[in-house]
């Protein structure tokens, strides 16, 4: 596979020669008679697709750095082929400029770049009743179907489609994502039903319309904003699928993000393998097609039950953690792929990365920081001014290998982050984590994290470019800093600790000693879990505004005891909070709403206060009051430690107290405090 980009366009001529440099990886893999296919990358999965076939007459080289392969015999095809035309395998193979691809893989691309395309006809949209009260309107107006006379009391009869006497019924709030979704929905269009991971039924669209009173006559209205489903659309009898959705991940997406219309590029792959839709959807979503050849990777686990296998295994390797603990720092996780642990030295804190990558079955990369770290050359490279090459850091090379395991989970640890300042050396990578957005396919794509050093090499070093293209933060990568806070480190600036959970592990015993080393435990963790729903408030707002809005009034009390202090917290702090809480849920025996704020405030708030005026300390006293009701701590001239540690197990957030006790305590004593000891 040869990747021609605007970048490498200005020495090949498409279908006569195609240039390359030695040093990128492949290049001398090349030889005469080899067949190819050409590929165009692109910033959107719409721009990215294959084009064209040919074979190599013969490798002329150039200089000593690189080489040009003649071509013969090439051929456009008469339809451009997506690149999720084909599995994880091809798409992979996309991440180098030149990939070898297997022989069946070839000849499926040129059987669907030589075939005219075929018309799509009908779309595929998918229903997801995810939460308490979706599910409930479901078994009111779809598991139950709607009489066409409870309909006729809304709308004229003539807009109901003939002849049918009950439909399935279901709707959508109005918003910027859902009005557009709705708005190409379609009569005839396809349905399928996903919730717990799993399909359920698909069912045809036969009217749809914009009807307020109807649809809070059948689903009511929200008692906040007093909105109701009211982009409607009403349903044919349903076809029982009942897949796992990691059994047809070659066909559709993993996981979804509230009403989704299913990409172009994926239905046209469907359309061009099953002649159209319905016949997918007769296949069982494509699984009739597969065969029961490709087992199931792992046994099914609810994600409650894989947390305490993988407590379990931290256990058998001696590491000692509360269950309650281990969930916080894996919900943090899909929160936001960097996440800070702090805590004495000889805790355990690199060591729970490494453990907990073997838990999951990732890679996992430790690189030391060094104090003389003052920008982003020794992590992420630099351009060598009198070469004008690239010479790659340790950071670059760990999320290359990253991008090129695909579906293995990549844990880079950065050991002692704090002995240089991080905002120095690592400004470009917290720049890069504030890009995150959901791209068509409700992915997480980010910004270029090379983007400022290959702006350094001259027009004229295009090899170089190529040889180093965009580095995207990988799906599959996560971040994780391990931190002292002593006399040898560097304090933490507002500007990291809003990008990051800063997790304290605190919670050790002397006493306890684990047994011998323990049989391992096949923990079957399924890490796309980790992978988030979301990357801001507004992406899952719609879903339960009540529960938004409660959560937020929270925060909003407790901001207004910081802004006083300058120390107020702002939208970031917020949409991530949210979305802790919001994850949060499907852990409830480890993290019920209580103590998912509580794990917040301790982890995103408190760490940024400090000071020394009078300011600090009524504003402290004031959110000790606020997470202890009713608390005998407080006098008007004494703050007493040790009745607010009795109080502090029967606080509203009892961690929180906990900390804001002894930072008051230091305040008395030294007269000044901060979150760090």
């Amino acid at each position: 596979m040869f990747t021609q980009s605007s970048d490498t366009e200005y020495r090949d001529q498409e279908g006569s020669a195609y240039h390359f440099p030695l040093s990128i990886p492949n290049a001398r893999k090349i030889q005469p008679g080899d067949r190819f296919v050409y590929y165009r990358p692109g910033n959107s999965e719409q721009g990215r697709y294959f084009f064209g076939h040919g074979e190599i007459d013969q490798v002329v080289p150039g200089s000593s750095d690189d080489a040009t392969a003649i071509i013969r015999n090439y051929v456009q095809f008469k339809s451009p082929v997506p690149r999720l035309a084909l599995g994880s395998e091809l798409r992979r193979s996309t991440q180098h400029s030149i990939s070898p691809i297997d022989k069946p893989a070839y000849d499926e691309l040129l059987r669907l770049g030589m075939t005219e395309r075929s018309p799509v006809d009908n779309w595929l949209y998918v229903l997801t009743a995810s939460g308490p009260a979706a599910r409930a309107h479901y078994a009111e107006t779809i598991a139950k179907p709607v009489d066409r006379d409870r309909l006729r009391q809304f709308i004229s009869d003539t807009d109901l489609p003939p002849d049918v006497n009950e439909l399935r019924a279901w709707g959508a709030l109005a918003g910027p994502r859902n009005t557009v979704v709705w708005q190409q929905m379609k009569l005839g269009d396809w349905v399928i039903t996903y919730w717990n991971r799993k399909y359920h039924e698909a069912m045809q669209v036969l009217a749809k319309f914009d009807n307020q009173e109807l649809a809070a006559s059948l689903w009511g209205r929200d008692t906040s904003s007093g909105e109701t489903w009211r982009y409607m659309y009403l349903l044919g009898p349903p076809h029982s699928i009942d897949i796992d959705a990691d059994r047809v991940t070659d066909w559709l997406p993993s996981s979804y993000q509230g009403f989704t219309r299913i990409s172009e590029a994926r239905v046209q792959r469907v359309v061009e393998r099953f002649g159209g839709i319905r016949a997918f959807i007769d296949s069982h979503l494509g699984t009739d097609f597969l065969g029961e050849a490709k087992a199931k990777p792992y046994l099914t686990l609810t994600f409650p039950e894989q947390v305490d296998r993988v407590h379990q295994f931290l256990g058998g390797r001696g590491y000692v953690i509360a269950v309650e603990d281990l969930a916080n720092f894996i919900t943090c996780l899909r929160v936001k792929p960097f996440v800070i642990l702090a805590g004495v030295s000889g805790i355990g804190k690199s060591r729970l990365v490494r453990l907990f990558g073997d838990a999951i079955g990732a890679r996992c990369e430790v690189i030391p920081v060094q104090p003389n770290w003052t920008d982003n050359a020794d992590l992420f490279g630099y351009v060598d001014p009198a070469r004008q090459v690239f010479v790659p850091g340790r950071c670059t090379v760990a999320l290359r290998e990253a991008e090129s395991l695909g579906t293995q989970p990549f844990l880079l640890c950065l050991d002692e982050m704090n002995l240089a300042h991080v905002e120095y050396y690592f400004a470009d990578f917290l720049s890069v984590l504030e890009s995150r957005r959901l791209d068509d396919l409700d992915r997480v794509v980010t910004d270029d994290l090379l983007g400022n050093l290959r702006a350094q090499l001259g027009a004229e070093r295009r090899d170089q470019k190529e040889a180093w293209p965009p580095l995207p933060f990988p799906n599959n990568a996560f971040v994780i800093g391990t931190v002292n806070m002593d006399e040898t480190t560097h304090p933490f600036s507002r500007k990291v600790l809003d990008r990051a959970n800063t997790i304290e592990l605190t919670n050790m015993s002397l006493a306890t000693v684990l047994g011998g080393k323990q049989a391992p435990v096949n923990t079957n963790f399924d890490w796309e879990y980790l992978l988030p729903a979301a990357v801001s408030l507004s992406d899952v707002y719609d879903t339960d505004k009540a529960f938004f809005d409660s959560l937020i009034a929270e925060l909003t009390e407790i901001n207004s005891v910081l802004e006083p202090l300058n120390q107020h917290f702002a939208y970031r702090v917020r949409d991530e909070i949210c979305l802790y809480c919001y994850y949060a849920q499907e852990l409830p025996t480890y993290l019920p709403q209580s103590k998912a704020i509580d794990y917040q405030i301790l982890q995103k708030i408190l760490p940024r206060l400090h000071g020394s005026t009078e300011a600090t300390r009524r504003a402290l006293s004031m959110l000790y009051e606020r997470f202890t009701p009713g608390t005998n701590a407080i006098s008007v001239d004494r703050f007493d430690l040790p009745i607010a540690l009795d109080e502090v197990p029967t606080a509203r957030y009892p961690m929180s107290a906990r900390k804001v006790a002894l930072m008051l305590d230091r305040f008395q004593s030294d007269g000044f405090t901060s979150f760090w000891f």
